[in-house]
C-alpha cells in the first residue's frame, strides 16, 4: 500500500503470482518475493511488514501476539528464538519472510557447509532465518489484504490468521530441500534425537546450468540426444501435441519450462550438484530425497548434454537406447512427458512434492522373530475382469489407489532386459516407461564404475507417480508387442488421471510433502533357474515342479527386506510407514521366473502380515504379461478352468491341473491366525513333502485338516 494513497498495487509485488502486504508511514515499501517462495506446489508466499506505530496499541508489544515461534530445521541449529529479536525505537519494522532465505544472506552462512540463513540487521529491519513456506489460497490473500486496509480494529484478526498459517507443517528444508544419506551406519543423531544425514559430495557440472539456459531452443534439437532418436519423438509430438487437463502441451512450452529450471538453481549449489551412487556398497541402506523441481532440473541438464565426472546412468541410458533402438525411443518420450506434466503443475519457483529413493540394508532373517506375534490379516483379493477388477480398486500397476505401493516384479536391476529403452513383454521392463521418475533416478548410478546405468534391486521410490497411460497387469494381445505390458497411446498419451493426493511425512526434523504412492522393485528367487535340468517348461507352468517349492524362507526374507520400514535408513522410516499402508502385487515369484503361483500367493500374504499396519492387495489375471494363464491356478476348481478358457494362453498351462481350492478358501482357513501357523503348515505339508507335486499347494494344506 502506498503511504497515504490507500490503494493496493500489483506492481508493488512484482506480479499476480507474488503477493505481499506492505505498510510504511514514511515511504512506500516494495518487496518482491524470491521464486523459491512459491512452494509447495502452487502456493503463495507472503511478506508482511509492520510498524510499531501502526498497531492499535502503541505500547510495549508481546511478540507472541504478532509472531509465533516455529521449529527450525535440524541443520539451522544456530538460529533460535529469532522471532523475539526486536529493534529499538518507535519506527522499528518487523518483517516476516514466509519462505526462502533473502538472497543476500545465503552466502553468509556456508561456513559449516550448510545453506542456512541467519538473523542480521540491515538498517532498521530485523530479518528472521529461513522459515517454512505457507499454503495460502489467493482468496485468503485478498481477505487479509482487506483486513490490513482497515487496520486498527482488525489487527487482532490479522494476527490470529498469521498464527494459524504458521502452524502449517514445514516442507522439507534440509540442505535447501534435498537430503542424501549414504547408509544407516553413517547417519548421526542431533540433539533432539532425530537421525540426520551428512552432506554428500558436490560434483561439478561440465557446463554451468544457468549458461545452458540460453542455449535451449524449441526442443527439436537436444545436445544430449542423438539426432535420429530425437527426430522420431519430436516430429510425432509436433504433429500430435498431447493433452493434459484440457490443454495441448507443445514442445515450445516444455522448452520454456526447461529454461526456467536451468536458471533456477533448485539445489542452491550453483554449478555443482549433490551426488550419491545408488549402486555403490556404501549406499546400501542409504537414501536420497529430492523435490520434483530438482529431479526435473537433472533431467533437463542431461537432455542438454551436460555431464558430471561420475558418468551418470541417465546419460548412459539415453546414448544406449538411442543407438540400439532409434525408432522406439520410449525412454526419451517418457522423460519429455515428465517435463510436460510438471510444466503445467509447477508454478515458477515451486518445488512440488518430494521423492525419496532408498535401498534397504542387507537381509538378516529377523522376520522369523515376528511369526508368533503377527496375525494373518485378511487380504483384498482382486480378480481382473473386462471392466477392471472385482474388488473396486484400480489396477496396482496403473496406480491411483491412495497409500498403495506398486510391486515391480524385478530381476537383477530395475528395468530388466529392455535396459530402460522401451516397452517389452515383461512387467518390470514396461513399468519404468510409465513411471518417469524411476527412469530419471538412474542419474544416481555411476555408470563408469558400475558398468551399468540401471538402478539396483531391491529399491524403493516413495512418492512415485505414473505419467503415461495406459498399463495394467493384463497382457496386450495385439499390436507391435504381442503379450506386452501396457500401451503408450499414439495420441494423448499423458496420464490425465495422475494423482494429486499428497501426505505430509516426517523426514528427519522436518516435514516433506509426498504423493500417496510408491514404486518398490524387488526380485524373488528364480524357480526356472533352480529347476534347470530337473523340470521342463510344461511342469513349471502347471506348478508341478518340486524345485518351485524349495525357497519359501528366502522369498519371505526378500519381501520383508523390501517392505519393512526398519530395513531402511532411520531418517526415512517414518516416511515409509506414512506412505506405504497397503501393497499391490500380482504374481510376484511366479512371473517370468516361473515359481508356483499358489505358493507365491501364500508367501506374500504371510510376509505382508509381518508388517504392522500394512495390508495386501493381491491381483489375479487370466493373462498376466509374464507366465500368462498360470495365475488362474490361484482361483481353484471351476473358477480356475473358466479363467484358463478366457486366457487362451499358448504356454501349455492346462485346466487338468486346476486344484480343488482357491485363494479365498485359504483366506477363510487361516485369516486371524498367527503367521506362525501358516508357516508351520507350509513347512510340514509342502516343503517337506516326500511325494512332491503334482498336488497343488492349497490342496496339500487342506489335507487332513
Amino acid at each position: 500500500q502506498d503511504a497515504g494513497g490507500g490503494a493496493m498495487r500489483e506492481s508493488a509485488c512484482g506480479g499476480a503470482m507474488r503477493c505481499c502486504l506492505c505498510q510504511s508511514s514514511s515511504t512506500a515499501t516494495r518487496k518482491t518475493l524470491d521464486e523459491s517462495c512459491l512452494e509447495p506446489r502452487r502456493s503463495l508466499g507472503m511478506i508482511r511488514t509492520i510498524e510499531a506505530s501502526d498497531l492499535a496499541d502503541p505500547g510495549p508489544l508481546p511478540e507472541e501476539r504478532v509472531y509465533e515461534p516455529v521449529p527450525y530445521p535440524a541443520w539451522d541449529s544456530s538460529s533460535k528464538n529469532v522471532w523475539h529479536e526486536k529493534a529499538s525505537g518507535s519506527g522499528a519494522i518487523y518483517q516476516h519472510l514466509a519462505c526462502g532465505c533473502p538472497s543476500e544472506l545465503e552466502d553468509e552462512s556456508n561456513h559449516d557447509g550448510h545453506r542456512a540463513c541467519h538473523v542480521v540487521r540491515q538498517s532498521h529491519v530485523v530479518r528472521p532465518a529461513c522459515v517454512r513456506a505457507t499454503l495460502i489460497s489467493f482468496s485468503a490473500i485478498l481477505v487479509l489484504a482487506a483486513l490490513w486496509h482497515t487496520r486498527g480494529a482488525h489487527i487482532d484478526v490479522l494476527n490470529k490468521a498469521f498464527r494459524a498459517v504458521h502452524r502449517t507443517p514445514a516442507p522439507m528444508r534440509s540442505h535447501r530441500g534435498w537430503l542424501f544419506c549414504r547408509s544407516s551406519s553413517s547417519s548421526s543423531s542431533n540433539s533432539s534425537g532425530h537421525r540426520s544425514c551428512g552432506a554428500p559430495p558436490l560434483v561439478q557440472w561440465r557446463d554451468s546450468p544457468a549458461a545452458l539456459a540460453s542455449r535451449v531452443a524449441d526442443f527439436t534439437s537436444l545436445p544430449g540426444v542423438p539426432p535420429g532418436a530425437l527426430e522420431h519423438v519430436t516430429k510425432h509430438w509436433q504433429a500430435f501435441p498431447p493433452k493434459f487437463r484440457g490443454a495441448r502441451i507443445r514442445l515450445a512450452q516444455v522448452a520454456a519450462f526447461a529454461r526456467e529450471l536451468l536458471e533456477s538453481d533448485p539445489f542452491s549449489t550453483g554449478d555443482k550438484v549433490p551426488y550419491l551412487d545408488l549402486r555403490s556398497s556404501d549406499s546400501r541402506g542409504g537414501a536420497i530425497a529430492v523435490t520434483q523441481r530438482q529431479l526435473a532440473f537433472l533431467v533437463v541438464n542431461i537432455l542438454m548434454g551436460n555431464e558430471i565426472p561420475a558418468g551418470d546412468g541417465l546419460s548412459a541410458a539415453l546414448q544406449h537406447c538411442s543407438a540400439s533402438q532409434p525408432g522406439r525411443s520410449g525412454l526419451l518420450l517418457s522423460l519429455l512427458s515428465f517435463l510436460a506434466v510438471l510444466s503445467q503443475e509447477l508454478a515458477p519457483g515451486s518445488h512440488g512434492t518430494t521423492l525419496i529413493a532408498a535401498t534397504p540394508r542387507e537381509r538378516d532373517g529377523s522376520w522369523k522373530d515376528l511369526l508368533a506375534n503377527s496375525n494373518l490379516e485378511t487380504p483384498v483379493v482382486c480378480v481382473h475382469t473386462n471392466d477392471g477388477t472385482d474388488c473396486g480398486l484400480k489396477d496396482f500397476m496403473a496406480g491411483g489407489t491412495p497409500f498403495q505401493a506398486l510391486t515391480d516384479i524385478a530381476g537383477g536391476s530395475v528395468g530388466g532386459k529392455a535396459q530402460l529403452c522401451t516397452l517389452a513383454d515383461g512387467q518390470d521392463e514396461s513399468l519404468v516407461q510409465f513411471y518417469s521418475e524411476v527412469l530419471a533416478f538412474s542419474f544416481f548410478v555411476d555408470s563408469t564404475s558400475s558398468g551399468t546405468w540401471m538402478l539396483p534391486v531391491p529399491w524403493t521410490l516413495l512418492g512415485a507417480r505414473r505419467y503415461l497411460g495406459d498399463i495394467s497387469g493384463q497382457s496386450i494381445r495385439s499390436g507391435p508387442v504381442l503379450d506386452g505390458c501396457g500401451k503408450v497411446h499414439a495420441h494423448d498419451w499423458l496420464n490425465e488421471e495422475i494423482s494429486s493426493k499428497t501426505v505430509g511425512v516426517p523426514l528427519g526434523a522436518s516435514t516433506a510433502i509426498l504423493a500417496t504412492s510408491a514404486f518398490v522393485a524387488l526380485a524373488s528367487n528364480c524357480s526356472k533357474c533352480l529347476a534347470h535340468g530337473h523340470c521342463d517348461m510344461p511342469a513349471l507352468v502347471n506348478n508341478r515342479c518340486e524345485m518351485q517349492r524349495q525357497h519359501l524362507d528366502s522369498d519371505v526374507d526378500l519381501w520383508y527386506q523390501a517392505y519393512a520400514p526398519n530395513m531402511y535408513h532411520a531418517v526415512v522410516q517414518e516416511a515409509f510407514r506414512s506412505t506405504v499402508q497397503r501393497i499391490g502385487t500380482g504374481p510376484w515369484g511366479a512371473g517370468a521366473w516361473y515359481g508356483d503361483s499358489q505358493l507365491s500367493f501364500l508367501t506374500v500374504w504371510l510376509a505382508t502380515s509381518l508388517l504392522a499396519g500394512t495390508t495386501l492387495d493381491y491381483y489375479i489375471y487370466d493373462h498376466f504379461c509374464e507366465n500368462p494363464g498360470n495365475q488362474c491356478f490361484v482361483l481353484g476348481a471351476e473358477d480356475c478352468a473358466s479363467c484358463l478358457k478366457r486366457s487362451r494362453s499358448n504356454t501349455g498351462v492346462e485346466a487338468f491341473w486346476c486344484g480343488t481350492l482357491g485363494a479365498r478358501d485359504m483366506v477363510s482357513r487361516f485369516q486371524g491366525k498367527s503367521a506362525e501357523v501358516l508357516y508351520k503348515a507350509l513347512s510340514a505339508k509342502v516343503l517337506s513333502s516326500d511325494k512332491g507335486p503334482p498336488k497343488q499347494v492349497f490342496d496339500l494344506l487342506a489335507a487332513d485338516t
